[in-house]
């Protein structure tokens, strides 16, 4: 005789997990180094600032003393940083906080060593030093493109903005013009990716001057 088959009770649904709750961002990892990164870089951009404005106010050294005080320190940060980024990609993959702030403090260095010379110094032609900050940008934001780098591109546009009307002393058109500068390179930093703090860095002071 045939028996019927035995009905099947249906499997109870499982109740949803909680997902876990995301950590302060104070709490995750690597949080801490970049946040003293980025302080460590301002403090220095900064510094120089302040070095080559007051070094002109009150005669310290000569002019060529501090144009190649603030050229030599450009080499070194950036080479250091290269390397560092460079061993962290070897590592991990990803280039870590301490590269990305060595690199922006130079790049940025060597930005205002270039306002220096053209609106204080005067020794080379206003359209020759609008050029060789171009070629500056260019030069360092292409670090901030192969390292995929927003943090990068934000210091220097955003530090190298900021300061140099601190170092030309003034506004006037040719500030304007480095700061138009650092905001197409910055544009061009970002590539495909639309970034909401690289675009203010970038185009609020440009928009204030």
């Amino acid at each position: 005789v045939a028996t019927a088959p035995r009905a099947t009770l249906p499997t109870p649904a499982a109740w949803p997990q909680p997902l876990p709750e995301a950590p302060a961002w104070y709490r995750r990892e690597g949080a801490v180094t970049r946040v003293l990164a980025v302080t460590g870089a301002v403090i220095t951009m900064a510094g120089v600032a302040m070095f080559l404005v007051l070094a002109a106010q009150r005669g310290w050294f000569g002019p060529e003393a501090r144009v190649a005080a603030g050229a030599a320190l450009s080499v070194v940060l950036i080479t250091l940083g290269v390397r560092g980024g460079r061993a962290d990609q070897r590592a991990s993959g990803t280039v870590g906080s301490a590269p990305v702030a060595l690199v922006a403090t130079g790049v940025a260095t060597a930005y205002l060593d270039v306002v220096a010379v053209t609106t204080g110094y005067g020794w080379i032609p206003e359209g020759a030093g609008l050029a060789l900050a171009t070629v500056v940008a260019l030069a360092g934001l292409q670090l901030a493109r192969s390292w995929a780098s927003e943090l990068l591109a934000v210091l220097v546009v955003l530090g190298a903005a900021i300061l140099a009307p601190v170092v030309a002393q003034g506004g006037g058109w040719v500030v304007s013009g480095y700061l138009a500068i650092l905001c197409v390179t910055g544009w061009w930093a970002g590539g495909t990716r639309t970034s909401p703090l690289l675009t203010l860095a970038r185009v609020v002071p440009v928009t204030m001057a």
